[in-house]
């Protein structure tokens, strides 16, 4: 049983340019957790990161926030396959071999991510 289809990896690329889209109207304000806990989340500098990633600058937005940067190029890594796979067979051959992935290590995957987050978390509340 598949927990992810594999017709929404084809729409990842139009959701992330959707959220690059909301962050360019929406006006800048004051992260929730350094106002009124007085500490940076692992998510500060996000839209940041969000649009220096989408600008092509790679390293500053990594800086502002590699939690943000690794799961908008894994979006993009695997949006783009999922969008090839129909046209080129290395393509689909790649994108088969991630979904079987993803779909059997979901979970561990998932915890991951969870790790990362936490991690970040805490050298954010740590060194700052």
């Amino acid at each position: 049983m598949a927990i992810i289809n594999k017709v929404w990896f084809k729409y990842l690329p139009s959701l992330v340019l959707g959220c690059l889209i909301i962050a360019y109207l929406l006006p800048s304000s004051q992260c929730f957790s350094i106002k009124y806990l007085g500490f940076q989340c692992a998510l500060c500098g996000g839209t940041s990161s969000f649009i220096l990633f989408h600008q092509l600058d790679w390293i500053q937005s990594f800086l502002y926030n590699p939690f943000v940067f690794l799961g908008l190029l894994f979006s993009w890594v695997i949006g783009i396959l999922g969008l090839l796979s129909g046209f080129n067979n290395f393509a689909n051959k790649i994108f088969q071999k991630l979904y079987f992935y993803i779909n059997n290590y979901f979970f561990i995957l998932f915890g991951l991510f969870i790790v990362l987050y936490l991690t970040q978390t805490f050298f954010r509340i740590i060194y700052h």
